[in-house]
């Protein structure tokens, strides 16, 4: 517990760091948390999310919560390009970034020492904010659907 107090209190006093509780819309379930780490002089950012709660895992929470977080990154934040990283073996994550407009753009080999997997590689993927102006329109009726 207090290595997590510490990192929230760094992310909290860092302004290149923006860290999120996502919630449900009910309010009282806490599903989990999304990131930004940017770097201002380039204007670009890594992302990552975790969803904990297994309850909205395999729906479309995950879109839903990166829809708003990409028009926050791009649009109020003015970043160019967000990049992230998955485990090469996490399916479910891949469909998500190409789901989601992101380019695979690599792999770092042996890159991550997982305690039950051992050494893995990471691939990253990336999405520029003019990939996400185009495609951002093809999901509204998703969020129109779920609002509704």
């Amino acid at each position: 517990m207090p290595a997590l107090r510490k990192y929230v209190r760094d992310v909290i006093g860092n302004p290149h760091r923006h860290m999120f509780l996502i919630v449900a819309r009910n309010g009282s379930d806490r599903i989990g948390t999304i990131a930004l780490e940017i770097n201002p002089v380039h204007r670009i950012a890594s992302f990552g999310y975790l969803i904990g709660n297994k309850s909205y895992w395999g729906g479309t929470t995950a879109q839903q919560i990166q829809i708003a977080f990409f028009d926050f990154a791009f649009l109020d934040l003015k970043l160019r390009r967000i990049y992230g990283g998955v485990y090469a073996n996490n399916t479910a994550s891949h469909f998500n970034y190409r789901q989601m407009g992101f380019r695979r753009e690599g792999v770092l080999r042996q890159h991550c020492i997982d305690d039950r997997m051992g050494v893995v590689d990471v691939v990253y993927y990336g999405l520029l904010r003019d990939e996400w102006l185009v495609i951002r329109n093809h999901f509204d009726e998703l969020i129109t659907h779920e609002n509704s």
